[in-house]
């Protein structure tokens, strides 16, 4: 197997993985399900030695490249004071600091989808996001890229799964409902 069709098997396993703990939370006898669940673990560390061994790489530089120019574009859209007013944190829903959802979705998009560039996001007379801390993540983060050598495609998963959850976190509430 090429690197693209290990990372495609990596994705598939990881969500066969949710789907069988989630079927296991409802089942009334466990164990084929946890048989499965457990073979469906050794397949996916199968998975991950191979993809930390493959030598050729070409897919994950791509990722990388791309996530490097989503993350970019964010903290220039982020960072421009040239806007009339601030961005909106519900985005025009009724989600708390549905902004940082959005943020998220846009980088895993990129990275697992090859997603081009950013959304739009909406403006809103007197909000009061302030995108002093997600300028802060972003910058962060672009500088990591550029300074660290990425060595497989599971170390930029990991890298990835950590900046969502730092992005999230920013606001405790986020995601809740506002109504």
């Amino acid at each position: 197997m090429n690197e693209a069709d290990l990372i495609k098997r990596f994705a598939d396993l990881n969500s066969q993985i949710l789907v069988m703990k989630s079927r296991m939370k409802y089942a009334e006898d466990k164990t084929s399900l946890q048989h499965e669940l457990f073979l469906l673990e050794k397949d996916l560390e199968y998975t991950v030695s191979s993809l930390k061994a493959i030598p050729e790489k070409s897919t994950t530089l791509k990722k990388l490249e791309k996530v490097n120019s989503i993350l970019t574009e964010l903290y220039n859209k982020f960072s421009r004071t040239d806007y009339p007013y601030n961005f909106s944190r519900n985005q025009g829903l009724v989600i708390h600091a549905f902004i940082l959802i959005k943020i998220v979705e846009d980088i895993v998009y990129v990275f697992d989808h090859e997603r081009v560039s950013a959304s739009e996001y909406y403006l809103e007379i007197g909000s009061e996001f302030d995108c002093g801390e997600i300028n802060r993540i972003l910058k962060e983060s672009i500088e990591f890229l550029n300074n660290h050598n990425f060595i497989d495609y599971i170390e930029l998963y990991d890298f990835i799964r950590t900046l969502q959850k730092q992005i999230v976190s920013i606001d405790k509430d986020c995601g809740r409902m506002t109504i």
